[in-house]
């Protein structure tokens, strides 16, 4: 159900816009990703730890030995999953988009 709300409306938006969704972790799926892609959406989404299951990124207790900050990024330049430490593990996923350059920031 989450899935199919976001690509009702994005079919509402012309497909070569270039535009960016973003949503929340109830919506968003590895195929939900892959179907904006293949849109042309650039899209971005906090996922859920049994929404990526099947994929290969390190076990939280693997992120807990390294550092607070520690991060494991899957995929290509299409799609891109990055599971990161900071209290609790957080998945985010991306279509159309990488991590990019890392960078140390200051808390606010």
């Amino acid at each position: 159900m989450g899935s199919g709300v976001v690509l009702a409306l994005a079919s509402r938006v012309d497909l070569f816009s270039h535009m960016k969704i973003v949503f929340e972790n109830f919506f968003t799926s590895i195929l939900l990703l892959h179907e904006l892609e293949k849109k042309v959406f650039y899209s971005t989404g906090i996922t859920r730890a049994n929404r990526v299951h099947s994929t290969k990124l390190d076990s939280d207790t693997a992120l807990k030995k390294r550092d607070r900050g520690s991060y494991h990024e899957l995929g290509s330049s299409r799609l891109c999953l990055v599971k990161w430490m900071d209290d609790r593990s957080v998945i985010i996923g991306y279509s159309r988009i990488g991590s990019g350059e890392v960078k140390e920031v200051e808390k606010w």
